[in-house]
């Protein structure tokens, strides 16, 4: 196993390298549009990027407004791209 140092703002990969990137109860910590665009980066033609939270995030929105910000950006994607969800 090799364990990098790294942020979701600052992927230590290469370009287009990643077949999938995951993000479980996190991903409102972060800055969304550097966090973005690393993931963009890191992913290659088809990668996928999967976000899960412990609870359901519309019950959390109210306490974590970065989650609404999350699902929004989700949300616009959601018909352009292969994106489901459980």
């Amino acid at each position: 196993m090799v364990v990098l140092e790294g942020s979701a703002e600052a992927i230590p990969l290469g370009d287009g390298v990643a077949d999938a990137v995951v993000v479980g109860n996190a991903f409102d910590h972060f800055d969304a549009d550097r966090a973005f665009a690393e993931i963009r980066r890191v992913l290659h033609p088809g990668g996928v990027l999967a976000l899960f939270w412990a609870w359901p995030a519309d019950d959390q929105t109210g306490q974590y407004p970065a989650l609404r910000k999350v699902d929004q950006a989700v949300e616009s994607a959601r018909g352009a791209t292969r994106i489901a969800a459980a």
